[in-house]
């Protein structure tokens, strides 16, 4: 199960900074430039938000803002803020650890075509955090991942494979052929 480092992070905070409304488009934001459209309901703000309170910009980690802030925003669809409060339950950072509730969100994220949410569910159905192990679904959710163009998603599809009988592969390539058809990237509330 791949664990999003502070270097991947920073990366997503400053592709999702670029898409806020702002007239400070060349200077670093802070917390209390993104405050105000956040608390307006501004989704990609949220999401700003939480990542600037877990990365502990201008202060300390603050992992409860973070969830809170990342809630706001799953709760309008985003699915960067799914994904992310996936993680928090996962790693139990902000919120107590719940491997379902992280499935969960994980799972929202991923029908909704979020590639990285696809890799992570693969990786729950994979370990049985949080749903019944099932290397069927795994494999499914890995594949639709890799499609995706998640880089890792390969490397778990690969090894689930590897576990079935060339039966179960076979229905499992099925169900990612149809799953990947149905769960593409969303353009307005993704990535």
């Amino acid at each position: 199960m791949r664990v999003t480092t502070n270097r991947t992070v920073q990366a997503m905070l400053l592709g999702l900074l670029l898409l806020l409304p702002t007239s400070h488009a060349q200077e670093p934001l802070n917390v209390t430039e993104v405050q105000p459209a956040a608390e307006q309901g501004h989704a990609r703000s949220q999401v700003a938000l939480g990542i600037m309170y877990y990365l502990g910009q201008g202060g300390a980690q603050y992992y409860k803002q973070a969830a809170a802030w990342y809630g706001k925003a799953a709760g309008q669809g985003d699915t960067d803020a799914q994904r992310f409060l996936g993680d928090l339950y996962y790693l139990g950072k902000g919120v107590p650890q719940d491997y379902k509730q992280a499935a969960a969100w994980f799972r929202k994220a991923a029908e909704q075509g979020h590639a990285t949410a696809q890799f992570l569910l693969g990786g729950v159905h994979y370990t049985g955090q949080g749903v019944p192990q099932d290397y069927l679904q795994a494999y499914t959710w890995f594949s639709v991942a890799a499609a995706n163009g998640e880089p890792d998603s390969p490397i778990g599809r690969d090894a689930v494979a590897a576990l079935l009988s060339p039966q179960q592969l076979e229905s499992a390539q099925k169900t990612a052929a149809e799953y990947f058809e149905k769960h593409q990237p969303k353009t307005s509330k993704s990535r």
